[in-house]
């Protein structure tokens, strides 16, 4: 797996990989601010058509309300 997406790294966890539609899916945890494991982890989410080549996509979620203190 390339773990570097341009500039969307792969911070932590690679979780939820599926195949849909003939498109390969990873969703991760994310850090937007920086590398750093923070309480503001987001959810990325990219996609390959080869596994080799990830294209980063919108975040899935992220933390919006006052219970998501400790991140999503």
């Amino acid at each position: 797996m390339n773990m570097a997406l341009d500039d969307h790294p792969i911070g932590a966890d690679p979780n939820g990989p599926m195949y849909f539609n003939g498109v390969y899916h990873l969703f991760y945890q994310y850090n937007p601010a920086g590398p750093l494991f923070t309480n503001q982890m987001h959810w990325g989410h990219s996609a390959s058509y080869d596994l080799i080549n990830w294209i980063p996509l919108d975040l899935a979620i992220a933390p919006t309300e006052s219970f998501d203190i400790n991140s999503c």
